[in-house]
């Protein structure tokens, strides 16, 4: 007994220092500021923590092959954008294979639960570049801790929805490398869809440019003098910080995590490479050749490189083929942070994974007009989840800055086609580890189709049950057709809904609730009908494990009728008051 005592003492004792840690603090002129200004969010705050502290918490921190997060011993305090403090459970998951992880014992990746709210996670890595947290909140902007002074002495913590729109020009392209691809109507398949209750882990091997070495080395203040292992560790540190992030997303959406290969230090470029870091064309194709050569056609499931040169260029569901596997290639001059993460290598990683564009824009006075993809446009505007082009379509079509880490319904079932080999992705080869979770995906009602009144607010409900955790809810409209009219009341055809960040309740009201109480029924992004059309909307489950995440989804379609409507309240045409009980 006294021994359980002291151990809850000194657990507590842990825990609240580990808090205290955590000490508010404000930019001072002296500062090597290291967080790239052009990404600084409008709203923010600074904490000074000890790193060593923090790396002496984890000493003992469960491992993923041992427990689930959510059954982890470790607890960690983390600050919230409010001031206040929360405590989280963590788990060691390395993404490195374990040959790589041992060349690189001071990198280190571990995810997070909420011990409150269960629905709550994070990704975090520690390594040369400091300490990197995503936080992952139901309804909620995404919410970030990274180094703020070059140092690592001072840490910026923000929220998405506070980040400008990144500075100059992203295009992402895509090409069909399988010649056995084809156009694919989604109506060809059951409205129900679900997940498999497997986590798929995938061999991913990133190679770099030099200038993307350079800009990293730089960065972590590496001097020139410094030894190749130094250099190569601080790259294979910015690297693994991205894929942590990514690889976090993966797992929650689709139950799809990554390992970096047991050599991927070989395609880490210092000095010279064979690539064009200014030629997403060339590059492409010498990434292919590149990684075959050195890391083995063999030992990886997936290849990209990360370069400084603007853009992304990645073949459509090219995963375990072997000639193709590694066409991917993101670039950016400033890769690095949060748009570089989820923005750029996500969405490339995704059309590997076998994604389409998920925008609906058709403007051809910016860049997004060309890359639309007819059978996937369900999202207005630019849209703002991975696979659309949040912050990039020019001042009109654009919804938001930046991505939300999330993936659309188009998306979703894409990738789950592609991994298992069927639907669009009939007879494509399939790879990667795959172990039986034993999560069962929650599940999802939509509820009946309905006919509403024209000109008149609603509200779509859902049912869901997950005996695991408590399910999201994503309510996302599904019609793909382009309305020259853009975002109208009378609109006919095409999306008039924006998709909004997975929330635990099952209901979403459309419009807003603030913008009905604000005495109208539709906003920039949500418009209500006022003639009579049928929309199909997608309600998508997930049960967000950070353990290997499920979905299920159902369909549903609303009816818009003609004639009748708009529904008005006829009753208390003057001002009255009621006592309470009246």
């Amino acid at each position: 007994m006294y021994k359980k005592l002291l151990f809850l003492v000194l657990l507590l004792t842990v825990s609240t220092m580990f808090g205290q840690n955590w000490e508010k603090t404000q930019e001072d002129s002296t500062d090597d500021v290291v967080f790239v200004k052009s990404h600084m969010p409008s709203q923010f705050q600074l904490y000074s923590i000890d790193l060593d502290e923090i790396r002496n918490q984890l000493q003992y921190v469960e491992l993923k092959d041992e427990v689930s997060v959510g059954n982890s011993t470790t607890i960690i305090n983390f600050p919230n954008e409010d001031g206040t403090i929360e405590q989280y459970k963590m788990l060691e998951w390395s993404i490195m294979e374990d040959e790589l992880q041992a060349k690189f014992p001071m990198i280190r990746t571990y995810i997070g639960q909420s011990v409150t709210n269960p629905s709550k996670s994070l990704n975090m890595s520690i390594g040369t570049d400091g300490l990197h947290v995503m936080f992952h909140r139901p309804g909620q902007a995404g919410m970030f801790i990274d180094p703020f002074t070059k140092d690592r002495s001072k840490y910026i913590l923000y929220t998405k929805n506070n980040l400008p729109a990144v500075e100059g020009e992203f295009i992402c392209e895509y090409k069909n490398e399988v010649e056995t691809q084809t156009e694919f109507d989604f109506d060809d398949i059951p409205q129900q869809r679900s997940q498999d209750g497997k986590l798929r882990t995938y061999r991913l091997a990133v190679a770099c440019t030099i200038e993307y070495s350079a800009y990293h080395l730089t960065n972590q203040g590496v001097s020139n003098g410094a030894s190749l292992a130094v250099k190569k560790a601080a790259v294979m540190s910015a690297i693994t910080t991205t894929i942590a992030r990514v690889s976090g997303v993966y797992k929650l959406e689709l139950g799809v995590a990554f390992s970096l290969v047991g050599q991927n230090q070989n395609i880490v470029f210092i000095n010279s490479d064979n690539f064009s870091n200014n030629n997403p064309g060339a590059l492409i194709d010498e990434s292919q050749t590149q990684i075959t050569n050195i890391i083995g056609v063999g030992a990886f499931d997936v290849g990209h490189t990360f370069s400084t040169g603007g853009g992304g260029l990645a073949g459509k569901g090219v995963i375990c083929f072997s000639n193709n596997k590694a066409s991917g290639i993101t670039g950016s001059n400033q890769p690095i942070g949060d748009a570089y993460d989820i923005d750029y290598v996500a969405h490339e990683l995704g059309h590997q994974f076998g994604c389409d564009h998920t925008f609906n824009t058709n403007t051809d006075t910016n860049s997004c007009g060309a890359q639309r993809n007819a059978s996937t446009a369900g999202e207005p505007g630019g849209g703002s989840t991975i696979m659309a082009y949040a912050g990039i379509c020019g001042a009109t079509p654009n919804v938001q800055n930046n991505s939300d880490a999330y993936f659309h319904y188009f998306s979703l079932r894409q990738v789950y086609d592609r991994i298992r080999g069927v639907g669009e992705y009939n007879g494509y080869p399939t790879c990667g580890q795959i172990v039986n979770t034993g999560n069962v995906e929650p599940t999802a009602n939509a509820g009946a189709d309905v006919v509403i009144p024209k000109g008149t607010a609603y509200i779509l409900e859902g049912q869901s049950t997950d005996d695991n955790s408590t399910p999201l809810f994503c309510w996302e409209q599904i019609d793909t057709q382009y309305s020259q009219e853009g975002l109208s009341a009378t609109a006919t055809q095409g999306p008039s809904y924006r998709s909004l960040i997975p929330t635990t309740s099952p209901d979403r009201y459309m419009p807003k609730f603030t913008t009905v109480l604000s005495g109208s029924l539709q906003s920039q992004w949500e418009v209500t009908p006022t003639v009579a059309r049928s929309m199909t909307f997608a309600m998508t489950t997930r049960d967000n494990d950070p353990n290997g995440g499920q979905t299920n989804v159902d369909l549903k379609t609303v009816n818009v009728s003609g004639t009748a409507g708009p529904f008005v309240v006829t009753s208390q045409t003057s001002s009255e008051t009621w006592a309470t009980g009246e």
